[in-house]
């Protein structure tokens, strides 16, 4: 079984590809599949991941704790308009929250555009159609992107799901109990 969080989902549809012999269910929460190319990829990547470059007087930390903070009000951060607010109702923006991530992004700060850079090209349409597990992906109230992803691979269900980790849970036991 392969739970992914945040961006992880095409983590588990490759280690599910790659490795059909232990991965048995794959519950992803919230699918993110962009598959960008060419000049779109380059500009996603420019804007979504700049660099943060480190000083002494730490206004790095503002930086990163504001662009972490604008990811969950806007879709993509940079550009925060009405237009690209997401979600108004599900955000998670305590500070809590995104100080946890501000740490995170630290903690892979030499590493963590690369790994943006292939998660926007990752080609999640391609790579979905070889898995031979069920797959069941959540799909918020506002959201039905995922419609598209479904008709790939006749092992995946698409399933509402509230921002509740008790309403999750219960939707992954019974997932695994299949």
């Amino acid at each position: 079984m392969y739970l992914e969080i945040g961006g992880g989902g095409s983590v588990g549809i490759e280690l599910a590809v790659q490795h059909p012999d232990i991965v048995k269910h794959i519950f992803i929460p919230n699918l993110i599949s962009m598959e960008l190319e060419g000049e779109a990829l380059n500009e996603m990547c420019l804007n979504y991941t700049p660099e943060i470059k480190l000083d002494k007087y730490g206004t790095h930390w503002t930086t990163a704790w504001n662009i972490l903070r604008d990811q969950e009000l806007y879709s993509p951060w940079f550009k925060s308009n009405k237009e690209n607010i997401i979600h108004p109702e599900e955000e998670d923006i305590s500070a809590e929250v995104i100080h946890r991530r501000t740490l995170d992004l630290f903690k892979s700060y030499d590493i963590y555009r690369s790994v943006y850079r292939a998660h926007f090209g990752y080609k999640v349409s391609q790579r979905i159609r070889k898995i031979n597990c069920p797959i069941l992906i959540g799909q918020s109230s506002s959201d039905d992107v995922n419609s598209n992803i479904a008709k790939m691979n006749l092992n995946i269900t698409i399933e509402k799901l509230s921002s509740e980790r008790k309403t999750i849970v219960q939707s992954l036991i019974k997932f695994c109990q299949t």
